[in-house]
């Protein structure tokens, strides 16, 4: 006589993700499938719109995560030899179409306008705008900071729902300035690449007087999702959620994009994945030597690979490189990069002219740096003068005196 249970059929779950865009699909999700439990018993990355498991009949928890840290929940039930269809509006956190990439991978997007959390609720009487906006280009060459190119950002009309632009940026230091009246002007470091800009007004209480919130995105999503993961300060999550072979990836191909290579450069570093990192990091420094990131990241792996034979001098000069090159693009350069200094003044007793005159320049940019953008951001008046507001137009021809 046979006592042996039935064997059980499994079910299918079925995930489809609804968004503004087709090319939203690509942007890369996390999905976690819970038991009742809440223990972790499926998870993937989706680079695409639809996703499905043959799972156990149950009850389970599907969660999505955004790389803007936002996430959408539901419950479902898998029955024996059926399939069930989950829908996830990722929509919903976009006002606009062509602002769904910075609501899906930026954390300094907010929620959307519409959406009961933002502002009590989106009270339309609450509505706050900013007029006569204006937007200029401005390039480090020849250590000289020189306005280069307007672009579409004239007397522009901006408020919590935000305006997105696009432009290009060639291999070189860059930065965007928003001029808004009768304040400091706002500067972004720009990466190379084909960006995506979005300026909308900041969130806050009622009370403050809105600033800008300027968000920034090349069409490299894997490396948008690594530098969402760098900001969010948990790597300990970042490494279970992403591979850090697509740091490594990144990396490597620093040839096609330096600014690419630069993230995944700080992914490595951050999880302390050393030996992925290789001698590239050194290339990144040597073949694009007007961007400090390069050299923040080498002078960087040289410091955590440490040891007794730790090459102080190399990292001196990778970091004071480092500010004769500009700025760093992202924040997490200017963090280390500042750090990095800060120890060596210790190391060589405060008695080391070029390292006290590299750490003082640094400190200007840090005082008036907003360190949760992901692109280094500050206001000043001018690229090479942070903090206070012009009392004159735009002017070019802002000589840079380098640290020797």
């Amino acid at each position: 006589m046979n006592t042996s249970a039935p064997i059980q059929r499994q079910g299918q779950l079925q995930v489809v993700i609804d968004s503004h865009t087709p090319e939203s699909a690509i942007i890369p999700k996390h999905l976690q499938i819970m038991g009742t439990d809440l223990r972790v018993q499926q998870s993937a990355w989706l680079n695409n719109r639809t996703w499905q498991q043959d799972l156990p009949p149950g009850v389970y928890m599907v969660r999505l995560h955004l790389a803007s840290g936002k996430h959408l929940e539901q419950v479902v039930q898998i029955q024996e030899g059926q399939a069930s269809t989950l829908g996830f509006d990722i929509g919903q956190f976009s006002p606009r179409e062509s602002q769904e990439w910075a609501y899906l991978t930026k954390a300094s997007a907010g929620n959307s306008p519409e959406s009961i959390a933002f502002r009590g609720g989106g009270n339309k009487e609450s509505a706050r705008f900013l007029n006569h906006i204006n937007g200029y280009r401005w390039q480090l060459m020849n250590d000289v900071w020189t306005v280069i190119q307007d672009i579409p950002i004239n007397n522009a009309f901006i408020d919590e729902y935000g305006e997105t632009y696009h432009f290009y940026v060639a291999r070189e230091m860059q930065l965007l300035e928003v001029e808004v009246p009768g304040k400091a002007s706002v500067f972004v470091c720009l990466p190379p690449s084909e960006l995506a800009c979005m300026i909308k007004i900041a969130e806050g209480p009622e009370n403050v007087v809105p600033g800008l919130d300027i968000s920034i995105s090349t069409r490299n999503e894997k490396a948008q999702v690594l530098l969402s993961l760098i900001m969010s300060g948990d790597m300990a999550r970042a490494k279970t959620l992403s591979s850090v072979k697509d740091a490594e990836g990144l990396l490597y191909s620093k040839m096609q994009d330096p600014a690419a290579a630069a993230i995944g450069g700080y992914f490595l570093l951050k999880t302390g994945e050393l030996q992925k990192m290789h001698d590239w990091a050194n290339n990144l420094a040597n073949w694009f030597n007007w961007m400090p990131d390069g050299a923040i990241i080498h002078a960087w792996q040289l410091i955590q690979e440490g040891g007794a034979n730790i090459n102080i001098k190399t990292i001196r000069q990778r970091l004071i490189d480092a500010v004769n090159r500009g700025i760093p693009i992202y924040s997490e350069g200017l963090r280390l990069l500042y750090d990095g200094l800060t120890m060596l003044s210790f190391e060589f007793k405060r008695d080391d002219q070029p390292v006290e005159a590299a750490l003082s320049r640094v400190k200007q940019y840090m005082a008036y740096a907003d360190m949760s953008q992901e692109t280094t951001t500050f206001t000043g008046a001018y690229p090479d003068q942070p903090g206070g507001t012009k009392k004159e137009g735009i002017t070019g021809n802002r000589p840079v005196k380098k640290i020797t």
